[in-house]
């Protein structure tokens, strides 16, 4: 990635090229550069919302930086819609069909003003209204928090952690309606040692995506 790029997209290389091909057409559309990025195909250890997913979109500084305001809400529409549209062809028809629980599949990484890196855990098992619902709070909670001085509502949530060199990690949590802050050594306790997955975070997709 380098301070050009606006979205940077990075997902295992046996995802379907039409897919990845797909949703950067999208982006660049919305007038957004965008960077892709396939990985090989892998295996890894840890806490199973700590591993790479299957597909990771990242929404880089520059962004935030061309972006962030009035002249900014047709990026943010394109980014939302060029989401929702790999969301289809990842989880396919049903999602709510799937396993509840946290994603495998997909995640957004992006920063925050302090110069951490953020991982945003999305859910399975649940609708397309949802995953809309999940997308617009998320987008609206960076767009904030770069645009304020404080006091914002990602601000909030993550300031909790301290310190400026670790990664953060939040969760959509469907009970609670929002973003919450997880803890890494409290997630690691609860679940021990994690065995590897296959597909690089165990994604499954469905058949004919």
């Amino acid at each position: 990635m380098n301070e050009l790029e606006h979205i940077g997209f990075s997902y295992q290389e046996d995802l379907p090229e039409q897919i990845a091909s797909d949703f950067m057409d999208d982006v660049r559309r919305g007038g957004m550069v965008v960077r892709g990025e396939s990985r090989p195909i892998g295996y890894y250890a840890g806490i199973e919302w700590a591993v790479s997913t299957f597909v990771v979109v990242y929404v880089l500084r520059p962004y935030f930086e061309a972006f962030l305001g009035e002249a900014g809400k047709d990026h943010y529409a394109a980014l939302k819609r060029a989401i929702l549209r790999l969301f289809v062809k990842i989880y396919g028809a049903k999602p709510e069909t799937r396993p509840s629980g946290r994603s495998l599949v997909f995640s957004v990484r992006s920063v925050v003003r302090d110069g951490r890196s953020i991982k945003f855990v999305f859910p399975e098992g649940i609708s397309y209204e949802v995953y809309e619902k999940i997308v617009e709070e998320l987008l609206a909670l960076l767009a904030e928090h770069h645009a304020e001085g404080g006091g914002d509502r990602l601000g909030e949530i993550v300031s909790v952690s301290s310190g400026a060199g670790g990664a953060l990690y939040v969760e959509y949590s469907v009970s609670e309606g929002g973003w919450v802050l997880l803890d890494p050594k409290d997630e690691a306790r609860k679940r021990g040692k994690a065995a590897p997955t296959s597909r690089g975070g165990g994604a499954d997709l469905p058949d004919g995506s």
